[in-house]
């Protein structure tokens, strides 16, 4: 068997490319390393994202987007082949939310915690909230009311329209990794939409849509999470895995007709740990290590 592991910076237009690269690189060879160490695929998948978690390049951790209101939460997700599976959602300024998502799943028996039950959960088992912002976003953040103009509670329509500027799409972050034994693991954390109205969730901890694991391989979505949710997509992706392989299966949903102009991308390891990727979008930053074979996109 051979072990495999690869990460996402998320899809669409990324502007600063050399810092994606960077992070991506940095992520996805501390992952391989717990790999090569013995770690099963969780706590590789893990290792990957904390680091992915502290770089203020990407939405999520630290550099998470801002709320209309001017806040931070965040989201995350884990899921194995074996069907364990843990989420969490508006989730107040927590640094690490993968933890808080693991934790879910191995503590509790429920799959996705939000808002003050995730709070709460994040405080009794010490995590601590702390100022995510980062002056780059709250330079945003100023443009993007002035550009509003405060008419998102009058005129829902109108806010989308002046928001869809703001709306970057391409740093939430995932890794899935398949290590020794088989086994296969999908993460997922972000900070959510720039601007999206307090309350939204996304794609990122919704099981089926933002991510999906089973004992054929694991994928995980990034870009527009309404419209990856709309279409359950790494579901989707993930049941074509026996009929024509992972490739062939994440290809075709994104030539699909009512997909392929969707800013969206994906990440996935099929059966034998072969890395997979694709996208919609102007842009998708990924890497991989697959048997020591590294790449990262160009």
């Amino acid at each position: 068997m051979k072990r495999s592991i690869i990460v996402h910076g998320g899809a669409g237009y990324i502007k600063d490319l050399p810092a994606h690269k960077k992070g991506v690189e940095h992520a996805v060879r501390a992952g391989w390393e717990a790999l090569e160490n013995g770690a099963s695929a969780q706590n590789a998948v893990k290792t990957a994202i904390l680091i992915l978690e502290d770089d203020p390049a990407f939405d999520s951790g630290y550099g998470s987007y801002l709320d209309l209101k001017g806040d931070i939460s965040v989201d995350a997700s884990i899921m194995l082949s074996n069907g364990n599976s843990g989420a969490c959602s508006n989730v107040s300024s927590l640094r690490h939310p993968i933890e808080l998502a693991i934790k879910i799943m191995e503590e509790t028996d429920h799959l996705l915690i939000v808002g003050a039950g995730a709070d709460a959960l994040a405080r009794r088992w010490g995590m601590k909230p702390e100022d995510l912002r980062t002056e780059k976003e709250i330079i945003k953040h100023k443009k993007l009311l002035k550009i509003i103009s405060g008419k998102a509670a009058s005129d829902e329509k109108e806010y989308y329209t002046k928001l869809r500027p703001f709306r970057d799409l391409s740093d939430t972050v995932g890794c899935v990794a398949m290590d020794d034994t088989g086994a296969f693991a999908v993460g997922l954390s972000t900070g959510g939409m720039r601007g999206r109205l307090p309350g939204r969730i996304g794609d990122t901890p919704v099981l089926g849509s933002g991510f999906y694991a089973g004992p054929s391989g694991a994928v995980a979505a990034t870009g527009h999470g309404e419209k990856i949710m709309r279409h359950v997509s790494s579901y989707e992706i993930y049941r074509g895995i026996e009929a024509e392989g992972l490739k062939a299966s994440l290809q075709g949903f994104l030539a699909r007709s009512d997909i392929r102009d969707l800013d969206i991308g994906f990440i996935g390891l099929d059966k034998d740990g072969e890395p997979v990727w694709g996208h919609n979008s102007a842009h998708m930053s990924w890497a991989y290590i697959r048997d020591g074979n590294y790449d990262i996109f160009k």
